[in-house]
């Protein structure tokens, strides 16, 4: 069983970006847009 690798445009990395720095929670970002939360450390 292989995982694809995801692969997220810039328009949806802003989104991120800007609902993280409105006080979003990583924890909720990763649950709501299935994220590992990992990658919202980088």
């Amino acid at each position: 069983m292989s995982k694809e690798k995801k692969s997220y445009d810039e328009e949806f990395k802003k989104t991120i970006v800007n609902l993280y720095e409105s006080e979003k929670k990583m924890a909720d970002l990763s649950r709501e847009y299935d994220i590992l939360d990992l990658y919202l450390h980088l």
